[in-house]
């Protein structure tokens, strides 16, 4: 019993040493690895000092102490060596124990420096009575030392290979853990003894010890291992089935890529699988000639049809490749089909890079989807082909939906511009009906036959004016999709003037001021003379009230200096640009609702006088046409409207030529 207090505190310190390290081994998600690979240092260097005072306890039992250092402080670092193996994979627990060979190694090299500096000339120690004593711990820690680097080495070889045998054989975690300590510390005291005993003739004496007072300990750190392992039993069970043999295997191949992924692909098998399987975007492995070669569970959902009659299938087998049956939304998805066999030659060809290409498929629903895949080749003994598919529906869906609204926006405005229009255009009709009776009532009285001449030419110049008239207003209110095609700027300028002088004020001076040059882009003439006549009528209403009221409507090449140039895209050359301006000098626009111009619905106007959809429409368009809208405006000094558009030769990327304004429709 007197020995009791020593037990328990041997007890105690065994313990702590093992909790310390598991509650930091089990924070390394949280505060990284980085105390955990400390602590374990930590106690190597401790063990090494303590180790070299040959620290012992006695039992009481003749002939059987236990060695402090090697049977309470290193023991706690082989039952981290398994846990991290266990829980963490091959690499990290040879990571753990390159690091303690490393902690070893130079504590092996300061110790003999030091202790060889205790006897060269020019050190000397200030208390000569400790000199003798620093100078037996050194040279004996060097010995140990030495040692416990040889048993490490030997733990990172036994451990893993006994622990993994016996649980492939289902042996209890607790068995497996237990008699894989066990057996380690057997072969890691033999190791150690052969090193630091190996000339004494009491080696044999002194492995038996080391290995009973070890035994009692792997014992107690066996139970305590198995806690924490069945508390991490997730991590456990995805590596539970491992070939012993690996940890040999990855040990004597190198650090290579292909090694490191040869020697542990089934290390992380589990892991990879259940990555794969719990992905929401489907994973499809197809071959050269098109054929399935696996595919994950979502696959299966979204296709509809099991893995097993998947991978009897062609992958164009599942592509939709009539784009009459497909919906509206997805015609020219389908349009835009590519066949596999093109899709393999651009993989080659690409060199490993990957390649993005959209299908539309039926789901199991019988409905049909896109599918956005990124394609990549990957190596399997011969090339196959990963594809990672993302279901894009909802955005092509969203996206045919604006499309409508803003089709029916246009359409819309139209009518109201022609409403508007109509009030200024019954007066030129009537002016034209008047000229053509007047005309009728000459004729019937027989004037001379050169009068006669003239009056009929008075009748065919009203009679195109009122046919050229209703034209543009069938044309301006038409509904349909955008007819893009090679245009003349100054031409839609002028025939949107023409449209707005009749709603012009007598007191509104309107100037039309052309580039002396034609200025061609790709457009939809209608849409643009909307526009353009929306932004003039704006400009009419806000000269109400304004002295001298004035409008500029000029049409130039872009240059550096236009204000607005700013929001091109960096790729983009002023040559490449046209640029409108519609300039008044009215009441101008506050900052605050500068911000807001282009937000539908947003008008400063009274009620029934404005819907607020003018420059939202007039923004969607410009935009559709790769185009952009700067503003400029001061409270009472007039606003100025800068419109930029591409040539229709112009060498640019049209989806990159503009800057989106924070607007959603």
């Amino acid at each position: 019993m007197e020995y009791m207090n020593a037990y328990i505190l041997c007890f105690l310190q065994v313990t702590f040493c093992a909790l310390i390290l598991m509650v930091l081994h089990s924070l390394r998600k949280q505060i990284g690895r980085t105390p955990f690979f400390l602590s374990v240092a930590t106690l190597l260097v401790f063990a090494h000092f303590i180790n070299s005072a040959d620290l012992q306890l006695s039992t009481g039992i003749s002939g059987l102490s236990i060695n402090v250092a090697t049977s309470l402080l290193l023991s706690p670092f082989i039952m981290a060596m398994l846990i991290v193996y266990t829980l963490d994979g091959t690499i990290a627990a040879q990571r753990l124990t390159i690091g303690a060979v490393a902690v070893s190694g130079t504590f092996f090299f300061l110790a003999n420096i030091t202790a060889a500096q205790c006897d060269w000339y020019g050190f000397e120690l200030t208390n000569p009575e400790l000199a003798n004593t620093l100078k037996v711990l050194l040279d004996r820690s060097r010995q140990d030392v030495a040692a416990a680097i040889g048993a490490i080495i030997i733990d990172l070889l036994v451990l893993p290979v006994t622990f993994q045998f016996f649980r492939n054989r289902r042996f209890s975690t607790f068995l497996a853990v237990t008699l894989s300590l066990i057996l380690t510390q057997v072969v890691d005291s033999f190791v150690y003894s052969l090193i630091a005993d190996a000339w004494s003739d009491e080696f044999w004496i002194n492995m038996q010890q080391l290995y009973l007072s070890r035994a009692i300990t792997m014992v107690w750190l066996g139970i305590l291992t198995t806690l924490y392992l069945n508390m991490n039993e997730e991590e456990l069970s995805q590596n539970k089935l491992k070939n012993p043999l690996d940890f040999i295997r990855a040990i004597i191949n190198s650090y290579t890529r292909k090694n490191i992924i040869q020697s542990h692909a089934h290390e992380w098998e589990g892991r990879f699988e259940l990555f794969v399987e719990n992905s929401q975007d489907l994973i499809i492995l197809v071959g050269k000639d098109g054929r399935i070669y696996d595919g994950n569970k979502i696959a299966e959902t979204y296709l509809g049809v099991e893995i097993s009659e998947l991978l009897k299938m062609q992958f164009s087998d599942l592509i939709i490749k009539d784009e009459k049956i497909a919906p509206e939304y997805l015609k020219h998805v389908v349009e835009e089909n590519i066949k596999w066999e093109r899709i393999w030659w651009k993989l080659i060809k690409n060199n490993g890079d990957p390649v993005q290409q959209e299908w539309v498929i039926k789901d199991y629903k019988d409905r049909f989807i896109s599918l956005e895949f990124s394609i990549n080749i990957i190596e399997m003994g011969d090339k196959f082909a990963l594809l990672t598919g993302r279901n894009s529906t909802s955005r092509h869906k969203l996206s045919h939906e604006r499309q409508e609204l803003m089709h029916q926006l246009t359409h819309s405005q139209r009518l109201e511009s022609v409403g508007r229009l109509a009030g200024g255009i019954a007066h030129d009709f009537n002016n034209l009906l008047h000229s053509i009776q007047g005309s009728l009532d000459s004729i019937s009285k027989n004037p001379p036959e050169e009068k006669k001449i003239a009056l009929e030419n008075n009748i065919v110049n009203a009679v195109t004016k009122a046919s050229t008239l209703t034209g543009q207003l069938l044309g301006f209110a038409q509904k349909g999709k955008y007819a893009v095609k090679k245009v003349d700027l100054g031409q839609i300028m002028q025939s949107a003037h023409a449209l707005f002088e009749p709603m012009a004020r007598k007191t509104v001076k309107s100037r039309l001021i052309l580039h002396p040059e034609p200025i061609y882009v790709k457009a939809d003439g209608t849409q643009l003379e909307q526009v353009l006549l929306n932004l003039l009528i704006n400009s009419r209403d806000a000269l109400e009230g304004s002295e001298k009221p004035k409008i500029f409507f000029r049409l130039e090449m872009a240059n550096d200096f236009n204000p607005g140039w700013h929001m091109a895209a960096p790729e983009s050359r002023p040559e490449n640009f046209a640029c409108i301006r519609v300039k008044d000098n009215g009441s101008g626009i506050s900052d605050e609702n500068l911000k807001t111009i282009f937000d539908p619905f947003f008008t400063t106007k009274e009620v029934g006088k404005g819907t607020g959809m003018g420059l939202a429409m007039a923004y969607g368009t410009i935009n559709n046409h790769s185009g952009w809208i700067h503003v400029e405006s001061e409270l009472g000094k007039g606003t100025e409207f800068f419109i930029y558009l591409p040539l229709h030769d112009a060498k640019i990327d049209l989806s990159t030529t503009h800057t989106q304004l924070n607007i959603t429709f």
